[in-house]
């Protein structure tokens, strides 16, 4: 009945749930940052060390690349044609467009490791009779 009754009361409450939706994209992108840092750093360390690359590594900044182009599109829409004239904007539609690119190449990689085995018999079916 308190919140019927005062109308403070109730723009605080639409206040509030207004702002949730926004920080739950920041809270998601924090750890999408996370995990693209994570992602990026151990698939290098396996591409230096020659290991064979995992793919869940390039999916993961795959994903990552997803949630940042996300928050980007609900910029545009939020703030219209001022998006295009903040310097940021670029900065970050520049990091990732070089994370899809570092993406892409870490997927070749690791097709490239699969047909090689798969030309050289290691993941062809072999019969025991």
């Amino acid at each position: 009945q308190v919140v019927e009754n005062s109308e403070a009361i109730q723009e605080h409450v639409v206040g509030i749930l207004a702002e949730r939706p926004y920080f739950g994209i920041i809270v998601l992108e924090f750890y999408a940052n996370i995990i693209a840092l994570v992602s990026l750093l151990e698939a290098s360390r396996q591409l230096v060390l020659n290991k064979t690359l995992s793919r869940i590594w390039p999916s993961l900044l795959l994903f990552s690349s997803v949630v940042f182009l996300s928050r980007e599109l609900l910029q545009i829409l939020s703030i219209g044609a001022s998006y295009m004239g903040d310097l940021w904007s670029y900065n970050e539609l520049l990091c990732i467009t070089f994370l899809l690119i570092t993406a892409d190449h870490m997927f070749n990689l690791v097709s490239a490791i699969f047909y090689f085995f798969l030309r050289c018999g290691f993941l062809t079916p072999r019969r025991f009779f």
